[in-house]
Formats: C-alpha cells, structure tokens, sequence
C-alpha cells in the first residue's frame, strides 16, 4: 500500500470486504463429515484434526460457519473461530451485525471451495491454505428500508492462515 492512501481506495477495498461479507450464504458441497461430536470448542471433531486434512475441514468450516451467520445475522460462531489477530473476521463480522442490526439482509448462494491447497514453508502450528473459490451473485440489502445493491459474484482467492489454540484451529488471518 503507498504511503499516501486515498479516499477512493480507501473505499474500494471497503467495497470489496462488504462484497465479500455479502457473498456469504450456503457452501454447495464444502462441508465436512455430518458428525455432530464437537470438542469443549464447539467445533466438530472432524474440523480439528492436525494435519492437513484436519486444516482443509477446518477451513471448510470456517466457511460454512461465516455462510450461515450470513444468512442469519448471527455472527457469535463465527467470531469464536477467530484469533484476536484476525481483522479481516473481525471486519466480516461487524459489516454483518451492521446489516442486520440496521434491519438489512443478504441474499445469495454463498461460496463454493473449489480447491485447499497449503501454502509452502508454513510453520506447523501456523499453517497456511490458499483457498480459491466461487462465488454467487448477491444482493444486499444493508438496512430496512434501503434499496437493495445486486453483485456479480465471481472468483476469489484468499490466503487462509490458521493458528492452533488447545486442540483445534482458529483463524488468524486471511489475505485476499
């Protein structure tokens, strides 16, 4: 970023992350096992694993778990599977509780993993997925009595840090 930022970008990556909240709906085909077992975490136990097939099911998690606060304006289990470092969640959760504490709504079919793929000469308790995905057209309604913005939707890629806390996953941060 240059030293001097200006409005306008300023207000472009603002237009981005409310896209990007606003995308959030229903994963198609993203979620992991349907075991209910969840550890003192309330993440299920197939999202907790170690390895990377535990990192790629947290992941996915993740994103069902930001889909369905989407969906409900809920953001509580969201913002638990989040570190303290992670300002983009924090960001995605507060442009959410914004929506619909203003009486607003999203609609869309959400995001769609299309691969996990873990980023190179990552520390082990600190692993990282480039996670690319597509997304759906939405529309956002950002409060009661507002007119509605339609998006486009399109492809994304972010860069999805994880940090281990007990026995499971958090995110720590993610990079678009």
């Amino acid at each position: 970023m240059p030293p001097y930022v200006s409005i306008e970008y300023v207000n472009r990556r603002l237009t981005l992350l409310s896209l990007l909240v606003a995308m959030c709906l229903v994963v198609a085909g993203c979620g992991g096992p349907s075991s209910s077992k969840t550890d003192n975490s309330g993440i299920p136990a197939y999202a907790t694993g170690a390895d990377v097939q535990g990192q790629k099911q947290f992941a996915s998690y993740w994103v069902d778990t930001v889909n369905t606060a989407t969906v409900t304006g809920k953001t509580k289990k969201m913002k638990s599977l989040a570190a303290p470092s992670c300002t983009v969640c924090a960001q995605f959760a507060k442009k959410l509780d914004d929506i619909y504490g203003a009486g607003g709504n999203v609609k869309s079919k959400g995001w769609r993993i299309d691969s996990l793929i873990p980023i190179a000469n990552q520390p082990k308790d600190n692993p990282g997925l480039q996670m690319n995905m597509a997304v759906s057209p939405q529309v956002v309604t950002a409060a009661k009595g507002q007119a509605a913005k339609t998006f486009k939707g399109g492809e994304v890629s972010w860069r999805f840090f994880m940090t281990r806390k007990d026995n499971h996953w958090l995110v720590q941060r993610l990079e678009v």
